[in-house]
């Protein structure tokens, strides 16, 4: 063999060997049998996890090691004391208590071993791309979601150490900044079949830092990183707060690698969310650098404390792509359980809500009020400005769900101003006169003449944005009365008759499409109904578990039909009594009920009155039953579970009872550890 084709050999060999472009240079890497190995192990990554873009796994090894196999030795050790780093991906097993031990994290994630990541390049990148598409699918990313958003999921893989100090968030940004470039390279694309990305990594990391990132020479000192045109770092990272945004909060930060900035961008949304866990559970794991979530405040149900763990200005990670306009609450408990919804709950969410949405500008009428779910129902981000998590786009997770009660929520945001019509007759205007209503308008009504017995209602005109905007008509003098009329579109209604001698109506439109409204004409009965209204309804000897339900007698009544619901119940338990009053049982504890009550006098039935009230949440407490029969549940009631360190003394007594029995219909408490023990008398 010739020495020329020797050396014609050796070229050919060499050129053989992969190279990788960077802004134009080219170098080569180890033998070519072990750059197979890792080509393939790249291309297998993507088939097994299909959630990880096409070449961001080589950017980020190209970025670490040259999409090299990394196998330190003693005497290979940086002579700074640098943690060494293995594998493809680079990464490190010992931090020196100061990088994070990145290869442990990817290990526990992806659940390959630290020696497999250590000793097979294959391997390494398996677990590195295991790890990163599970903090993908936990943070419920969106396939359609630009690359720049990735972003939070490799930081969280990085073995750099927290942001909170500026030069450590200057060491992350110049990270990005370097693997942005290679993301952006054309030349690099082609070499690995990537797509045309681009990063605008000027939007993404502001003007200010793109300069200092950008720049060939930089300044620093204790507390300052700049360069020769004056620009300035600033860190955009930072460990938040303590804020204290609503008052009586407690804060506990989030730790650094679980949030960002919001780089600018406005807030515009709130998001209720259910942690699907407990309150002091959702404080500690937000402090997880792992985690890859958080949100801003987090709630607990039994007393309605509020802890803030990010400011309001920082990006909390709650509900992918919309975070960067959207403030989250967590609520402690369980979507399937509406026991965790607390009157406190709902009244403590209602007033941070009020507070956020003034403080940005939120229209408080944006609140939903439909009803819940138990799937993802994205709603507009146009007409929602306050929705569940599962109303927001492109998200898996249906919370607060089903038994979250949106209309007493929007109420209590949006408490209603009531105009009161007292006059026998009269005319009823939607709020924009002559002209269309407005966009989130809401207007309510009471008409309720002195000694009425009936009021009808009759429409001269009638058009509302159909299936959008809504007139709700009920014979009562509230929204807990029956409801008699739900109008939309543009048909002209019948005359509608309220006979309690009240009609409480209220008017709700959306946030885009406006119509004339309705001009309707009211009148009243004064005749004397056979049988009237109760009044002057009432609750008393209310606990945890029962309530007497009191009210005005009707004169000619021989009995009454009194009925209750939870609030998200359809349908009601209904009771008969000859008194004015009846004792409910076997209610569940800090849940909103709404009752109603009408006559019966000789044959006819009078018209129902209505209200509502929320019981009491259990403490340790001896509650006593007088009454000869009724209902005995738990604190959760009939539609939730109890809680947990519940311990309370529960009494039946009936007066001149010789004996009480107790028959169950259902039980289920946790085995060895929750106890219901029954003595025979009055005391334990």
């Amino acid at each position: 063999m010739s020495k020329f084709l020797l050396l014609r050999i050796f070229l050919i060999s060499f050129l053989l060997l992969p190279s990788y472009s960077v802004f134009g240079v080219r170098f080569f890497t180890q033998s070519y049998d072990e750059d197979q190995v890792i080509k393939q192990a790249f291309d297998n990554a993507y088939v097994d996890h299909p959630r990880i873009p096409k070449g961001l796994l080589e950017a980020i090894s190209y970025s670490k090691t040259h999409i090299k196999h990394l196998r330190p030795t003693p005497e290979s050790q940086s002579c700074m004391g640098i943690p060494a780093a293995y594998g493809v991906m680079g990464l490190v097993l010992d931090g020196k208590d100061y990088f994070r031990d990145n290869l442990k994290l990817v290990a526990e994630l992806s659940g390959v071993s630290e020696q497999q990541i250590m000793s097979d390049p294959a391997d390494n990148i398996r677990a590195y791309a295991a790890a990163l598409e599970k903090l993908i699918l936990e943070a419920e990313l969106p396939t359609t979601a630009p690359l720049e958003d990735y972003d939070q999921f490799i930081m969280a893989l990085s073995e750099l150490p927290a942001r909170s100090e500026l030069h450590n968030d200057f060491a992350m940004n110049s990270f990005l900044y370097e693997l942005f470039g290679f993301i952006n390279d054309p030349n690099f694309q082609q070499q690995h079949d990537m797509p045309a990305y681009f990063i605008n990594t000027r939007t993404y990391f502001g003007d200010n830092n793109y300069e200092i990132l950008s720049a060939n020479r930089l300044y620093s000192t204790d507390s300052t990183i700049s360069d020769d045109k004056g620009n300035t770092y600033e860190n955009s990272y930072r460990q938040a707060g303590p804020c204290y945004e609503f008052p009586g909060v407690l804060w506990v930060a989030a730790d650094p690698s679980n949030y960002s900035s919001r780089n600018g961008t406005a807030i515009t949304h709130l998001t209720i969310h259910t942690m699907q866990g407990t309150y002091a559970g959702a404080i500690s794991w937000f402090q997880n650098p792992s985690a890859n979530v958080s949100a801003h405040y987090c709630m607990r149900s039994s007393d309605g404390q509020v802890t803030q763990q990010v400011c309001e200005a920082d990006k909390a990670w709650h509900v992918s792509n919309s975070n960067p306009y959207a403030v989250g609450i967590e609520h402690d408990g369980y979507v399937d359980d509406p026991s965790w919804y607390t009157d406190i709950t709902y009244t403590t969410s209602a007033a941070m809500a009020i507070d956020i949405a003034n403080e940005y500008g939120m229209p408080l009428l944006e609140t939903y009020d439909g009803p819940g779910s138990t799937s993802v129902d994205p709603i507009s981000d146009g007409c929602f400005s306050i929705k569940g998590h599962g109303h927001f786009p492109n998200q898996t997770h249906y919370d607060p769900g089903a038994l979250w009660d949106w209309n007493r929520y929007y109420d209590l945001i949006n408490p209603a101003n009531t105009t009161n019509h007292t006059s026998c007759s009269g005319t009823l205007l939607d709020p924009g006169g002559a002209g269309n209503y407005s966009n989130n308008d809401r207007a309510t009504h009471l008409i309720q003449p002195s000694g009425a017995s009936s009021i009808t209602l009759t429409f001269n005109s009638f058009e509302l944005e159909t299936n959008y905007d809504y007139l709700y008509v009920y014979d009562g003098d509230n929204h807990d009365a029956p409801l008699i009329a739900t109008l939309n579109g543009n048909s002209l209604p019948s005359p509608i008759t309220a006979n309690s001698g009240s009609m409480y109506l209220d008017f709700r439109s959306d946030c885009g499409t406006t119509s004339p409204g309705w001009d309707a004409d009211w009148t009243c009965s004064t005749t004397p109904s056979a049988c009237s209204t109760p009044t002057n309804l009432s609750v008393s000897n209310l606990s945890p578990f029962f309530a007497r339900l009191n009210w005005d007698a009707v004169p000619g009544a021989s009995n009454y039909e009194v009925r209750i619901k939870w609030s998200l119940d359809a349908s009601w338990t209904v009771y008969n009594t000859s008194s004015t009053s009846y004792d409910v049982t076997g209610l569940g504890s800090s849940s909103f009920y709404i009752w109603q009550v009408k006559a019966s006098c000789g044959g006819n039935d009078g018209s129902y009155a209505a209200s509502n009230f929320v019981t009491d949440m259990p403490t340790v407490i001896n509650y006593i039953e007088n009454t000869c029969s009724g209902s005995f549940q738990d604190s959760g009631g009939a539609q939730g579970n109890y809680r947990n360190n519940e311990d309370y003394v529960y009494t039946i007594a009936p007066v001149s009872a010789t004996d009480v029995t107790i028959s169950f219909n259902s039980f289920d408490i946790e085995a060895n550890y929750d106890y219901l023990d029954i003595f025979d008398g009055p005391s334990a």
